[in-house]
């Protein structure tokens, strides 16, 4: 127990002996920064009875080198340096967005893509139809508004198709595009209105087998026609169709067919087109897309000449020239595009153009 009670002291004693050597070493760094705020003080004592001595003395080290002098123009905005930086930056980005834009865009957009990349010319632009109205409508608008400026492009096309030579009498030109939804069924009507109302007699035929759309635009059932034709060659004539457009026929698409692409290349396809290039002064085929489907190509060297509709900003460049030297490498005779859906932008000459509806409508058939 004595030993125990002897630990226990020793315990104490150790404790109170670190405590004491704490507050030693706490003594000391206060006694240490006591001396150093004493030092600072008596500095700054000095220091303020030398200031109060230079107030006194009234000495003074400074003068005036120069005067303020009020500016005659303010400092800021730099009206020619902000405008100069302002034409350099505009031009600089103007021919970067340039550069972007023509790297971006990859579609036939304007007439130099067409002779640059299709390396072939310009049949025509037509400019985009006005908002509104049934498909029906917007095919037969060139017709039906004869001053407008659509109707003036395709007799534009009209009268560049009518300086091209001829395989024979007749003239038998196929239209085609890359993609479905260019115009093409438009514009091949509105060629076909364009030679009608020059007093040709023109047949216009729907040899899109597959989705066939003519019948659809002159309000009539979808057959009989040209898949029946096929079938039986021997008078192809009863399938025809005249139209409410003078001196307008149509031969519809037909019967739905299993293989259109079939029945489009077989012997008899060239007999029929034969037979009825040989009764109609102008022969217009409306074909299905040809960067889709290979039924235009099947037909392509049948006819004396193809158009190509492409619309602005929509086909894809690279599908464009595929599809354009796929035509040329069957021995088809391109003779152009028709660039479609162009901005009218700015009309020159205002007078001569308007989309009022032709005052004496087309008889019925």
């Amino acid at each position: 127990e004595q030993e125990t009670q002897l630990a226990a002291e020793l315990d104490q004693v150790k404790a109170e002996l670190l405590e004491k050597q704490r507050l030693q070493s706490q003594y000391s760094e206060l006694k240490g920064e006591e001396d150093r705020v004493r030092k600072m003080f008596g500095s700054l004592g000095e220091r303020g009875a030398e200031v109060n001595l230079q107030a006194r003395s009234q000495l003074n080290d400074v003068r005036v080198i120069d005067r303020a002098i009020p500016p005659k123009k303010p400092a800021t905005p730099n009206i020619p340096l902000n405008l100069g930086m302002a034409f350099v930056v505009g031009v600089l980005g103007g021919v970067a967005a340039a550069l972007v834009r023509s790297r971006v865009n990859e579609t036939i957009d304007r007439p130099e893509d067409v002779e640059r990349f299709l390396e072939a010319p310009i049949l025509g632009l037509v400019p985009t139809l006005p908002d509104g109205g049934t498909a029906s409508e917007r095919a037969l608008y060139a017709f039906n508004h004869p001053r407008s400026q659509p109707a003036e492009a395709i007799r534009g096309v009209r009268a560049v198709l009518q300086a091209l030579p001829t395989r024979g009498a007749g003239r038998c030109y196929l239209v085609t595009s890359c993609l479905p939804g260019e115009g093409k069924t438009h514009t091949a009507v509105g060629i076909a209105s364009a030679f009608a109302q020059l007093g040709n007699n023109v047949l216009l035929i729907d040899a899109d087998l597959r989705i066939p759309r003519l019948h659809e635009v002159f309000g009539i059932p979808e057959s009989p026609g040209m898949a029946d034709a096929l079938v039986d060659i021997e008078d192809p004539f009863r399938f025809v169709y005249r139209t409410t457009i003078p001196r307008l026929h149509l031969l519809r698409g037909g019967t739905k067919v299993e293989f259109p692409n079939e029945m489009l290349s077989s012997p008899e396809l060239e007999r029929l087109l034969t037979k009825l290039c040989a009764g109609y002064q102008v022969v217009i085929i409306d074909t299905p897309p040809a960067g889709v489907v290979t039924d235009a190509l099947a037909l392509a060297r049948q006819a004396d000449g193809v158009i190509l509709v492409v619309r602005k900003g929509r086909v894809p460049r690279d599908l464009a020239i595929k599809t354009m030297r796929q035509l040329r490498q069957l021995g088809a005779r391109v003779l152009g595009v028709a660039l479609n859906d162009m901005p009218r932008g700015k009309e020159y000459g205002a007078g001569y153009y308007d989309d009022r509806s032709r005052t004496n409508p087309a008889p019925t058939a």
